[in-house]
This record gives structure tokens, C-alpha cells and sequence, in this order.
């Protein structure tokens, strides 16, 4: 691999699962269902298809707003990269249908609100919009959902890296702090802070990359205060009723960084990118990995993507908990949730 490099031995490791799968006549998913093995997450969210099916298809994870570095709005001031909104139901179909019909509703909203020329698409077809800051977009999308009465949660990817200052370059601004978020510097303890009152105020499933990317300690030190408050949102029947804390840039796909965070105690969940490891093989030990410490697994897209929806079913066959493939609009991310569809309408699907 050190040779191919990650890209090409990818290419080969996903053509061989494709190939293999084919010629023991088994669906993608079925395939990488078997090379899994027997999956922690059966026990973590258990069946949901009732008696017909051991199958566990995963919460869409639909980024409908972009800030960040996926923002195109020249005026936009959100620092957080993604807020998402997640239903609350494990059949896929409705899961996808209430994504699409508040993904329509939020732009109606959002034009009236800045005006038709105002509301563009992000990186990752969300919308970008002149937001004076984070909390801004977070109540929108709230109201919204109170309003009409969606089962829906908020999750939010704040990709705190790229707002993340070392100390020397905040003290020639003038300012003491780590984290620059609307103008306001905060440390790491101050920025917990926020993330708890956040949670608290608006029923915040999720956080992403909540600090910098390799403080395993202020991960840990959330993680900490979600337990010790009892903050947490109830998410249908699952047993994971409380805010999951997801790790991406922490962990990278990365079997020793996983290991770290899980001996640190840094999160809850991970976020699985098959390109950041280079193959399938290493990308199901580190599910495996984490299925094993009760840890839950995400599996994404990137910003830039294509119309292959192999995701679809690594998470499907993976039994992952959620899936984040975009919003639920543009044909490179409609792709991978019209595979899940698909997937979910297979009745002759056996372990």
C-alpha cells in the first residue's frame, strides 16, 4: 500500500469486494455482511425489519445546511461545517421521505427569509446562506421542526480543526483562548460549555469533531459531562438514548488512533471514511473495533463525490447507525440513499 498509495489500493480492495460478492451470487452488502462477521451492532440497535430480516439499515444523517469550509455564501459566518437533521425511525423509506419534504420546506423558509438570491447550495448540496452565526442556523432548523411536528434530531459536524487557533497566534490578536467561533475566543473548557448548552437548548443528537483534532482529552472531558449531567436525547428504542459524540478527524479511520480513543474514553461513536484507511479490510477492523467497545459507527461520504454508492452498502452490511451522504437532493448523494431504499426492500436478505 505504502507503494500503490491509498487512492489505487482502495480502487482494487472495493472491485474485489464487488467481484467476490458476484460470483457467490450475494448482494455488496450481504458480502461485507459475512466478512464482518457477527457485528456488535446487532446488539447495539438490534433487527429492524421484525421477523423477515436480520438486516440493519442505517439513520440518514442529512447535512441540509453547509457552513465551514463547505459554505459558498460569501456573507456566511457559520463556523460549525455541517448542521444535519436525522429522523427518528428506522424505516428507511420514511426516514428519506421526511428529509426530502423538510429539505424543501427549509429552502421555502430560507428564501423568504434572505431572499431567493441568497439561498445557494454548499459543497455538499445543503444551503448556504448569509447566517450571522452558528446558533442562527441551529434555531432555524429547531423552529422548523417544532413547527411542524417532525420526528426528527439535529446533529452538527463542527469541525472544531478549522477553527482551532494555537495559543501564539490568538496572543498576537490580543485574545487568550483556542477556538475562535463568531468572533468570541474560547478554551477548550469554555467551548464545552457551549456544546452542553447547546445540547441542552436544542436537543442535539450529535457532535462531531467537537474540539481539535488531537485533543483526546477535551473529547474525553465532554464525554464526561454529558454522563455526569444525564444530558441526552431518547432516539426511538435504541439503547443509545444519549447525544452521540462522533469522532472523524480524532480518529481518521485509523485502528491505533481508535484504540487511543477508546482507552481515553474520547467519544461514542466514530465516523468511517474508506479512503482515509486505503481498504475494505482495514476499514471493517476498525468497525469491528469499535463495535467491540460499544462504540457506534458512522459511515460517510466526502464533500467531493461521485455516483458510486458503495457506502451504501458498507453501511447497510456493516449494521452501521447512521450513514452522512449529503442532503437529500443531488444525484451524487441521492445515489447512495436510493441504494439504502433499494436495500431495505430486499426481503430474501439472510446473515
Amino acid at each position: 500500500k505504502s507503494n500503490l498509495g491509498g487512492n489505487l489500493t482502495l480502487v482494487l480492495s472495493l472491485t474485489f469486494a464487488r467481484l467476490k460478492a458476484k460470483s457467490e451470487n450475494k448482494e455488496l452488502f450481504q458480502y461485507i455482511a459475512q466478512c464482518l462477521g457477527s457485528p456488535m451492532s446487532q446488539k447495539l440497535n438490534g433487527p429492524i425489519l421484525g421477523h423477515q430480516t436480520s438486516l440493519i439499515l442505517p439513520r440518514p444523517f442529512f447535512n441540509v445546511i453547509n457552513g465551514g469550509a463547505h459554505a459558498t455564501h460569501p456573507e456566511s459566518k457559520l463556523d460549525f461545517q455541517e448542521f444535519q437533521i436525522i429522523p427518528d425511525t428506522q424505516d428507511f423509506g420514511l426516514a428519506l421521505g421526511f428529509g426530502q419534504e423538510f429539505y424543501r420546506k427549509l429552502k421555502d423558509f430560507l428564501e423568504n427569509k434572505f431572499g431567493k438570491e441568497n439561498v445557494i447550495l454548499g459543497d455538499e448540496a445543503g444551503f448556504s446562506c448569509p447566517f450571522k452565526n452558528n446558533e442562527e442556523a441551529i434555531e432555524i432548523l429547531a423552529d422548523l421542526i417544532a413547527k411542524y411536528n417532525y420526528p426528527l434530531k439535529i446533529g452538527l459536524d463542527t469541525a472544531a480543526t478549522q477553527f482551532y487557533l494555537p495559543a501564539e497566534a490568538l496572543a498576537k490578536e490580543g485574545k487568550s483562548g483556542k477556538y475562535l467561533i463568531d468572533g468570541k475566543s474560547y478554551s477548550a473548557e469554555e467551548l464545552k460549555d457551549f456544546y452542553l448548552k447547546l445540547i441542552e437548548a436544542y436537543g442535539i443528537f450529535s457532535i462531531e469533531d467537537p474540539f481539535f483534532e488531537e485533543s483526546f482529552d477535551d473529547f474525553s472531558g465532554l464525554m464526561r459531562d454529558l454522563q455526569s449531567k444525564e444530558i441526552g436525547n431518547n432516539f426511538g428504542k435504541s439503547d443509545f438514548q444519549k447525544t452521540l459524540i462522533i469522532a472523524d478527524d480524532l480518529t481518521t479511520t485509523n485502528f491505533e488512533r481508535l484504540k487511543v480513543a477508546i482507552k481515553k474514553k474520547s467519544g461514542n461513536a466514530i465516523l468511517v471514511k474508506p479512503n482515509q484507511i486505503g481498504t475494505l479490510t482495514e476499514t471493517l477492523n476498525v468497525i469491528k473495533l469499535a463495535y467491540e467497545n460499544t462504540w457506534q459507527a458512522v459511515i460517510s461520504h466526502r464533500s467531493g463525490e461521485t455516483m458510486d454508492s458503495f457506502i451504501a452498502d458498507l453501511a447497510a452490511g456493516a449494521g452501521a447507525f447512521g450513514i452522512k451522504a449529503g442532503a437529500p437532493s443531488a444525484p451524487e448523494r441521492m445515489a447512495k440513499y436510493d441504494r439504502i431504499l433499494k436495500i431495505s426492500n430486499c426481503s430474501n436478505y439472510s446473515d
